[in-house]
């Protein structure tokens, strides 16, 4: 049986964690599965992203999708209420981890859509070990079937 090698959120301790950057950083190493975390947006779209709540540890606001949207800034709103154009605003890559100082930063990094670590995954012939974030503890951050 083969090892299995993981690189938790993409590698965090190397690149911004649950960017792009570091999952490409992960396969070129020699990893064997990405792992990543994953929220669903208002919109129903599968979003790389660790916590439920976003806010200023490794993310940033850039700009509102619209001038006048009314849930701007983005930070310290949850990711379930937040449609995926919403959250491609945010600033992923700039604000790196202190509690690993050689994190490479990658200014300016969206937060990825799961199909998007999907297609890597499928291009370097890697697993993909997901780790979804649904927190039943507290379901009314985001309607959801039955919450009604």
């Amino acid at each position: 049986m083969a090892f299995d090698l993981q690189a938790h959120r993409g590698g965090l301790g190397l690149v911004a964690e649950n960017t792009m950057a570091a999952f490409r950083n992960a396969a070129a190493i020699g990893v064997t599965t990405l792992e990543c975390d994953v929220h669903i947006s208002a919109d129903g779209v599968a979003m790389v992203t660790h916590d439920r709540l976003l806010g200023h540890r490794n993310l940033q606001d850039t700009r509102p999708v619209d001038k006048d949207d009314p849930e701007f800034p983005y930070l310290g709103k949850f990711v379930a209420r937040l449609t995926s154009q919403q959250l491609a605003t945010l600033d992923c890559g700039t604000v790196t981890n202190p509690k690993h100082p050689g994190q490479r930063a990658v200014p300016g990094a969206q937060m990825p859509r799961f199909v998007e670590v999907l297609d890597l995954a499928r291009t370097y012939d890697l697993g993909v070990n997901v780790e979804t974030k649904f927190d039943v503890v507290h379901p009314t951050e985001a309607e959801r079937e039955g919450s009604k």
